[in-house]
């Protein structure tokens, strides 16, 4: 039985990483929200995650935002 999607969102941190990628694939099969936010250090490795995951999460707009929360 497949949920239904919701509205929710789902913001991940270090999303690029081996970790980040397998939580946001755990997160769309077993939550269904309308939207992944991945956020990376870097574009390429944003960029990397959206392709990665995109095939996998139909349905699911996948978002990639890069910046360091360390750095003020």
């Amino acid at each position: 039985m497949t949920a239904s999607p919701t509205e929710e969102r789902i913001l991940i941190l270090g999303g690029g990483g081996m970790v980040g990628l397998q939580v946001a694939r755990e997160a769309a099969r077993e939550l269904r929200p309308s939207l992944i936010v991945l956020s990376a250090l870097t574009q390429p490795v944003v960029d990397d995650a959206i392709a990665i995951l995109s095939p996998a999460t139909k349905g699911i707009e996948i978002v990639g935002v890069l910046g360091d929360i360390f750095m003020p």
